[in-house]
């Protein structure tokens, strides 16, 4: 059941509203057992119903219509953090990415990394309480570091990864709830496919450039 409920939020992540009998095709899943899994993530809050489907330049037909479900976006919150060139930068969004509350605060050039982590968690906190959210309706905080800042921040080489934990172990001790790290224009790829496009253009594939003093990229497929 866990792999299904992962299974179906992807879908509706990736395509947006879905209704039941889509998303048993698209997973291959039997009607009864998508209605059971979604109607326990309605109850639960992780999903609502959006209305009914009605496709653009159809004439409404007789009979029972598709009920499109998507993910609520206000059943959890996560925080965003990007350190480049000095300055942090913690921002605080819902599921659909829109952004409740943001702050910033210039480091020296060679960042001290327990001052870092020290800044990157007072904000959070200070914008939680703004925001008069707890631990629960927090999902998490993505953490997105550049390159030429690994190795003074500690960040290594692991297999074929990189090891963040030095930096997100610490901050989950401070925070309470996960964080997860990634490369900064590998974020910035993903993020502008998840929030760049309408839903029906999204591209599959990306090579995403980042020009400023240097120049980066990251290819996603």
């Amino acid at each position: 059941k866990r792999c299904n409920r992962m299974q179906i939020l992807k879908l509706l992540r990736q395509h947006g509203p879905t209704s039941r009998i889509d998303i048993s095709r698209s997973l291959e899943l039997t009607r009864a057992a998508v209605t059971i899994i979604t109607n326990e993530m309605m109850e639960n809050g992780i999903l609502y119903k959006k209305g009914e489907a009605n496709p653009n330049g159809k004439k409404a037909t007789r009979g029972r219509k598709k009920v499109l479900i998507d993910i609520a976006p206000n059943y959890k919150f996560v925080f965003g953090v990007v350190v480049d060139r000095g300055v942090i930068s913690v921002g605080l969004s819902n599921l659909n990415g829109d952004v409740l509350g943001k702050r910033s605060e210039r480091l020296p050039d060679m960042l001290n990394v327990q001052r870092m982590l020290d800044s990157i968690a007072r904000h959070a906190k200070d914008i939680k309480a703004e925001s008069c959210l707890t631990n629960d309706q927090i999902l998490g905080m993505g953490l997105c570091i550049p390159t030429q800042h690994f190795t003074e921040l500690g960040v290594i080489p692991k297999g074929e990864k990189m090891d963040f934990t030095p930096l997100t172990k610490p901050l989950e001790e401070i925070l309470g709830y996960r964080v997860v790290a990634e490369e900064l224009v590998n974020s910035l790829a993903l993020a502008d496919i998840d929030f760049g496009y309408e839903e029906d253009k999204k591209p599959r594939n990306m090579v995403f450039v980042r020009y400023r003093k240097d120049i980066t990229s990251s290819v996603i497929i």
